[in-house]
């Protein structure tokens, strides 16, 4: 098992035209998985990852940007989930 899987993230960019995330989106990862497809082209990366807004979509490792969230970030979302203010 990938030890980033469940892990929280928080999107910075992505090149796919056709998504409605946004920069600051956030998301959980589920899955990551190395495509690799010599001698066409070079392997790859893939992170799926479920995102709150309750899509399920793969950022590509070297393509899209994202981050893992910072520990005040853990905080907020702690928070919100149990209610403290």
């Amino acid at each position: 098992m990938n030890r980033n899987i469940g892990k929280r993230v928080k999107l910075i960019r992505t090149e796919d035209p056709y998504t409605k995330l946004k920069s600051g989106d956030r998301g959980t990862i589920i899955d990551v998985n190395t495509i690799d497809m010599r001698p066409i082209d070079k392997p790859f990366t893939q992170v799926w990852i479920k995102w709150d807004n309750g899509s399920t979509l793969a950022l590509i490792r070297g393509e899209d940007q994202f981050r893992g969230l910072n520990i005040s970030e853990k905080r907020e979302e702690a928070k919100n989930e149990y209610g403290i203010r």
